[in-house]
């Protein structure tokens, strides 16, 4: 099974990187494959650009997000919204064919505030939901005060974030399992 990960921030060591590798680590343990997209060299998406090729970061993207069984998606809350670099990924990666059409998805999200992401989490399940992906609600995954959460290698100090993350990342894989057997 392969999981590609996709995260909203350009910043190397966002929060929502950390989370998303405490992630990976998980879904390793597994035996998951995972790989790390990057959205650092998406031009802004231009429907101009848009006549059937791609640009090659975002034909890496698309080919990823493609072989993928599954995607994790982590973002954070920018303006009580989905950043800019994670709109514009779905802008460019829902061009025919859509990369999220039938793709089991798990969405989350830490913040360095008290809500977590939870007004991100929502306008990105009602975007993911509306190109077709298949998005799973719980458990959810929106970790408020993150700099309390991590330590300074990236690791997680809160065991009850470790448990609701190996929570997810079991459902996300049980869940790519039931529906690649539904549609066999």
């Amino acid at each position: 099974m392969k999981i590609v990960s996709i995260v909203g921030s350009l910043r190397q060591d966002s929060w929502n990187h950390k989370l998303t590798r405490a992630a990976a680590d998980i879904l390793k343990g597994k035996g998951v494959e995972v790989e790390e997209a990057s959205l650092g060299g998406l031009t802004l998406f231009n429907g101009d650009l848009d006549d059937g090729t791609f640009p090659e970061p975002v034909a890496a993207l698309r080919s990823a997000m493609q072989s993928a069984d599954g995607l994790l998606v982590a973002s954070p809350e920018y303006n009580h919204s989905i950043s800019a670099v994670m709109k514009n990924a779905i802008e460019w990666t829902c061009r025919p064919p859509n990369c999220w059409t039938n793709k089991v998805v798990f969405a989350m999200s830490t913040t360095p505030g008290r809500s977590g992401g939870i007004r991100m989490h929502l306008h990105l399940s009602d975007c993911l939901q509306c190109e077709g992906a298949w998005l799973i609600p719980r458990p959810m995954v929106l970790v408020p005060n993150a700099a309390s959460v991590f330590g300074q290698n990236g690791e997680l100090l809160d065991s009850s974030v470790v448990d609701q993350l190996e929570e997810a990342m079991t459902t996300l894989v049980e869940t790519i399992n039931t529906m690649s057997g539904a549609r066999a």
